[in-house]
C-alpha cells in the first residue's frame, strides 16, 4: 500500500507517529509485511516547515501536490491539510485519478459530499472520512455497520471539544466565559480565531456528516438552525445546576412524522442524562435505534494522535475493503419553528405582589404549562427562572413577556433536552 499524505500539521505528524509506532499492528490488521506499507511522499505548502517538524530525510517531500496526484503508484491519499480550498479540490482530483481518500476534513465533506462520495463511487474508489466526526470515536463506521439494523430514530452528540472545555471550565471553577476561552486557548484547545468553535459552526458540519451517515440524507448548511454559545453566561449555568441541569453544546437530529428536526445549539441536559458528565475536551454521541434502544459512544474528540487514530482506522477499513458508497437523497427538514422543545428562560422583574401571576397568565394564554418555576429575590428586582414543558419554538418565540411593565429584561433563553 503506497501512501501520499497531504499536510504535516497536528494531524499530519499524528498520522506519521503511528505509522511508525503501530507500524507492526496496521501490517497485521491488513496482512501484509511492515514493509508493505509505505508513505511515499509528504505535499505540503512549505517543504523546510515540514522538515523542522520532524519528518525525517528518508521520506520524500514536495510542494507540487500534482505530481503526488499523477503518480500511478500511489494508491492512497491522506487530505489532512484542512479548510474548505485547495482541499476540496486536492481530493477531487485524487478520486478523478483513481486514488482511495482518506480525510478529517469535516468541511469540506458537509459543503460536497454528495458530489464527492458520486465520484468515488464512479471510479470505483473509496472516500473514507472517520475522523471527521468525533476524532477517535469511531461514530461513522458505529452508524454505518455497527448499528447497520437498526432504524436510526435520533442521535444528539456533543461533537465539539473546544466549547466542551469551556462550558466545563466555567461550571467546576465558575470561570466567565472569557476566561475559559483564554484558558482553551492557552492549552491549545481552542483556535486564536475560535469563531468556527464557539459559534457552533464547527458541529454543524459533523451533524450534516451524521444526517447522511444515519439517515442517508444531504443537508445543505444554509438549512442548518446554528446556535453557539457566546451568549451562555455563567449565572444561567449556576441557576441550571441548582435546578439538576448540565448545560451543553449540542448538535441533534430527531426523525419525525414530517421529517428530520435537526438544530445545532446550547442546551440543558438533565443530570440523570448520559451525557451530562461527558466534560472537558471530551466528545460523546447518544443515539436511538429501533433494536437497540439508547446508545452512547464516548472518546476524545480532538487533537493530532486521536484524529490520526481514526484516520489511519480509514486507511486499514480501505485496505480490508470493508467501506462502501455512500448513496444520500435531499433531506426533508422540519423548520425551526415547527420544533419542539422544552426551554429555559431567567426574567429579571420588579419585586411587586403579583409579577409572577402576570407572567404565568402571559404563558398560560399562550399554552405553555411549566414543569418549574423559581423566584430569587435581589433587592428591588427579581429573578424568575422557569423551564417549560415542550412546546413548539413558535410559540416561544411568540411570547410577548417583554411588553410587561413588570419584566425589565429576559435575560436568557435556553432550550432544554
Amino acid at each position: 500500500m503506497n501512501i501520499a499524505l497531504l499536510g504535516f500539521g497536528f494531524v499530519g505528524q499524528g498520522v506519521w507517529h503511528i505509522l511508525q509506532s503501530n507500524r507492526e499492528q496496521l501490517a497485521l490488521k491488513l496482512g501484509l509485511d511492515e514493509a508493505d506499507i509505505q508513505l511515499k511522499v509528504v505535499g505540503v505548502r512549505d517543504c523546510q516547515k515540514a522538515r523542522n517538524n520532524g519528518l525525517p530525510e528518508s521520506i520524500p517531500v514536495t510542494d507540487d501536490i500534482g505530481s503526488i496526484l499523477a503518480d500511478p503508484s500511489i494508491e492512497l491519499v491522506i487530505e489532512a491539510i484542512g479548510g474548505e480550498h485547495p482541499a476540496y479540490q486536492y481530493i477531487h482530483d485524487a478520486l478523478v485519478a483513481g486514488k482511495h481518500v482518506v480525510t478529517a476534513n469535516k468541511e469540506v465533506i458537509a459543503k460536497h459530499q454528495q458530489v464527492l462520495f458520486q465520484l468515488a463511487h464512479d471510479h470505483q474508489v473509496i472516500l473514507a472520512c472517520e475522523a471527521a466526526v468525533g476524532g477517535s470515536i469511531p461514530l461513522i463506521r458505529g452508524l454505518r455497520v455497527g448499528f447497520a439494523a437498526n432504524k436510526i430514530q435520533s442521535v444528539m452528540g456533543i461533537l465539539n471539544g473546544t466549547t466542551n472545555y469551556m462550558l466545563t471550565r466555567m461550571l467546576a471553577d465558575s470561570m466567565p466565559y472569557d476566561d475559559a476561552l483564554k484558558q482553551a486557548q492557552a492549552l491549545g484547545f481552542a483556535e486564536a480565531d475560535p469563531t468556527m468553535d464557539v459559534s457552533g459552526m464547527d458541529v454543524a458540519y459533523k451533524v450534516i456528516i451524521l444526517a447522511g451517515v444515519a439517515f442517508h440524507v444531504d443537508i445543505p448548511i444554509e438549512a442548518m438552525p446554528v446556535e453557539g454559545i457566546e451568549s451562555i453566561q455563567l449565572a444561567d449555568m449556576l441557576h441550571a445546576q441548582d435546578m439538576g441541569y448540565v448545560v451543553k453544546l449540542i448538535g441533534a437530529i430527531t426523525a419525525t412524522d414530517d421529517g428530520l428536526a435537526v438544530r445545532v445549539c446550547p442546551m440543558l441536559l438533565p443530570n440523570t442524562h448520559a451525557m451530562a458528565t461527558v466534560n472537558n475536551e471530551v466528545n460523546a454521541l447518544f443515539l436511538h435505534g429501533d433494536c437497540v434502544g439508547d446508545a452512547m459512544m464516548v472518546g476524545k474528540g480532538a487533537g493530532g494522535i486521536p484524529t490520526a487514530s481514526a484516520i489511519l482506522s480509514d486507511v486499514v477499513a480501505i485496505g480490508a475493503s470493508t467501506s462502501t458508497p455512500v448513496r444520500l437523497e435531499p433531506a426533508q427538514l422540519v423548520p425551526l419553528s415547527e420544533q419542539v422543545t422544552s426551554m429555559y428562560m431567567r426574567l429579571s422583574v420588579q419585586d411587586h405582589v403579583g409579577v409572577l401571576e402576570q407572567v404565568t397568565h402571559v404563558l398560560s394564554q399562550a399554552g405553555v404549562s411549566l414543569k418549574t418555576v423559581v423566584q430569587k429575590n435581589q433587592g428591588d428586582e427579581a429573578s424568575i427562572l422557569l423551564i417549560t414543558h415542550p412546546v413548539k419554538e413558535s410559540v416561544i418565540q411568540g411570547l410577548q413577556l417583554n411588553e410587561l411593565a413588570a419584566v425589565l429584561r429576559i435575560d436568557a433563553m435556553v432550550r432544554v433536552v
